[in-house]
């Protein structure tokens, strides 16, 4: 539990911190980089959890996929929107667009950028809850399942 609590707090430093200039690709970019890394740690080691419950074990990937799908959707989702706003923000630097005017950039009348953003922190915190809930619930069963065998 410590290395979640550590990669969302490592995590949510990046996202606060850095705000990198839009004219500075490469380290956009770099940015992008421990974020995805970072984002696909927290998944990993969920997944790393799962691998040692009973459903796992016993080869019941569907039930295990069944009884943890909303973390899965969760997930999915929140790396789309990562995608979104991580793409936008770079083929925005691509374009030489002036660091500030990423906000106001929009499809015709409609604003994108900035509903993204606020959509993808939304879902970034539901992820993390997601993330702590869904790991606590597989240690709970496993410390069960242990006292279960040791009694």
């Amino acid at each position: 539990m410590v290395f979640i609590w550590a990669g969302i707090l490592v995590d949510l430093l990046i996202n606060t911190i850095f705000d990198p200039p839009l004219g500075d690709l490469s380290f956009l970019l770099a940015i992008f980089g421990a974020q995805l890394l970072l984002l696909i740690g927290l998944a990993l080691m969920v997944f790393l959890l799962l691998t040692k419950t009973r459903l796992f074990r016993a080869g019941q990937v569907f039930e295990l996929l069944r009884q943890f799908r909303a973390f899965l959707a969760v997930t999915t989702f929140h790396f789309l929107l990562f995608f979104g706003t991580r793409i936008y923000r770079v083929a925005a630097t691509m374009s030489h667009t002036p660091h500030l005017a990423i906000w106001d950039l929009s499809l015709g009348p409609v604003p994108v950028f900035f509903p993204l953003f606020i959509c993808q922190k939304i879902v970034q915190l539901v992820y993390y809850r997601f993330v702590v809930q869904t790991a606590q619930s597989i240690l709970h069963d496993l410390l069960e399942e242990h006292d279960h065998r040791s009694a």
